[in-house]
């Protein structure tokens, strides 16, 4: 598809690939990332996960170095 021919069609550069992309597309055709932030916040891990494993792995190296002191 030539999207020189068409001036009509408002497009936008992938943040990730910087490849030129629909404007209103939510996934880049190359590289398939999300386009929008919206979309990538469903990718990312919630705070109570992160919370959650820094405190596990505290309370096991608490329970091998806790004899030793």
């Amino acid at each position: 598809m030539n999207w020189d021919d068409d001036d009509e069609t408002d497009t936008s550069d992938c943040q990730h690939c910087g490849r030129e992309v629909y404007a209103d597309a939510e996934r880049c055709p190359y590289c398939e990332n999300y386009l929008t932030d919206a979309t990538d916040a469903r990718t990312r891990q919630p705070t109570w996960v992160l919370v959650t494993a820094i405190l596990l792995i505290a309370l096991l190296l608490y329970s091998f170095i806790g004899p030793l002191l």
